[in-house]
């Protein structure tokens, strides 16, 4: 079924960072053919959102938070969609 996959973002003092595009990628450790694309938008100021259809598992979660066009954060991390 279907996941929603919820990122938070903020700056060092704790306020939320607003109006990035991201770039998001849960990328399958194992089959690269299994990656799938989320397309996540900003549903409140500094919480992205998005809803993937990707199998229960581990995954890499690769982020690229831009403004304006250039990229001002990038992360790779390991997550377990149940």
């Amino acid at each position: 079924g279907a996941v929603i996959l919820t990122i938070r973002i903020m700056d060092g003092a704790h306020a939320p960072i607003t109006g990035l595009t991201l770039n998001t990628i849960l990328k399958s450790p194992a089959d690269s053919h299994k990656d799938c694309l989320v397309v996540v938008t900003e549903e409140k100021s500094g919480v992205y959102s998005g809803t993937t259809h990707c199998a229960a598992g581990q995954w890499d979660l690769d982020m690229r938070a831009l403004r304006n066009g250039d990229i001002v954060y990038h992360s790779i991390n390991r997550i377990i969609l149940h």
